[in-house]
């Protein structure tokens, strides 16, 4: 999923900036854009998480008006939530380029490669 493939950019863009922080390279715009990364994309899970969960009280109706009411709370619910998920990946995305931006900046500032 796409969260998955964020942590694991993450991971990768972690591993890059320690290796930077050894050559004494001040990597703190880097490291809070990945730490920053890392909590929307688990903000983003979560949401998607709590929408499934709701999603599973859905239940046939059979004309009882009293269940169709319930299930289109329920599906309202995890619509709010679905677009709560996405509007944190959506941060992440920009937490991203933000972590792009950084090491392009270390890379022409300190000359490294």
């Amino acid at each position: 999923n796409t969260g998955a493939l964020m942590n694991a950019l993450a991971d990768r863009m972690q591993i890059r900036a320690t290796s930077l922080k050894g050559l004494k390279v001040n990597t703190n715009d880097i490291q809070m854009a990945i730490s920053n990364l890392k909590l929307q994309v688990s903000y983003a899970s979560s949401e998607a998480g709590s929408a499934g969960e709701i999603g599973k009280t859905i239940k046939p109706d059979n004309g009882n008006k009293d269940q169709a009411n319930k299930n289109k709370s329920a599906l309202d619910q995890t619509k709010v939530k679905f677009q709560k998920s996405y509007s944190y990946l959506e941060a992440g995305q920009k937490e991203i380029a933000n972590a792009i931006n950084a090491f392009k900046a270390v890379t022409a500032s300190q000359g490294v490669r």
